[in-house]
């Protein structure tokens, strides 16, 4: 059994290195984070304890319906994940993909939420340097099309101008 111990206790410690992970009530209150999630929001476990996660989370009007299903699953103890954005005290932005598991005590009633969460930023990043591509090619393709359409345009009245002058040189041949 001890060596269970330290293996799952060694596991724990490398999950607690490499991911960010915080607790919380179902009132929404923080109640202990880990280096990781402080390092990523910038702020001191001392700020985070009893902060409000709707207070740190940037619940735009396109996730609240996430946000809100959430805390349905959440209080129906079930396990919920999705991409949330919070902003430091330095105005930065910080995307985490949250992972939110209810933990339950003896009696089977939720005791605390843990939350596993990883840093997005560099995928967010991306995907809107790639949306940002798509929009300047598509505005590219446009005006191709258009200037597609300006030289179709153009040799059809060559082409007109080209029998036109066929016919006066044959009129004056014959």
């Amino acid at each position: 059994i001890k060596e269970k111990e330290k293996v799952v206790r060694n596991t724990l410690n490398a999950i607690d290195n490499t991911m960010c992970s915080y607790e919380m009530k179902l009132d929404k209150s923080i109640v202990n984070t880990n280096v990781e999630y402080e390092k990523n929001l910038k702020l001191s476990k001392k700020e985070l304890i009893n902060k409000k996660h709707n207070e740190l989370a940037l619940i735009g009007v396109y996730q609240e319906d996430d946000y809100n299903r959430l805390w349905y699953n959440l209080k129906n103890k079930k396990p919920y994940s999705m991409q949330i954005k919070y902003q430091t005290e330095e105005d930065q932005f910080v995307w985490l993909h949250e992972s939110y598991t209810p933990i339950l005590d003896d009696n089977g009633e939720i005791e605390k939420i843990f939350v596993l969460a990883i840093n997005i930023n560099e995928s967010k990043e991306l995907e809107a340097k790639l949306k940002m591509n798509f929009e300047e090619l598509t505005a590219q393709e446009e005006e191709l099309r258009q200037n597609m359409e300006e030289l179709q345009a153009v040799q059809e009245n060559l082409s007109k101008r080209e029998q036109q002058l066929n016919n006066v040189f044959n009129a004056i041949n014959n």
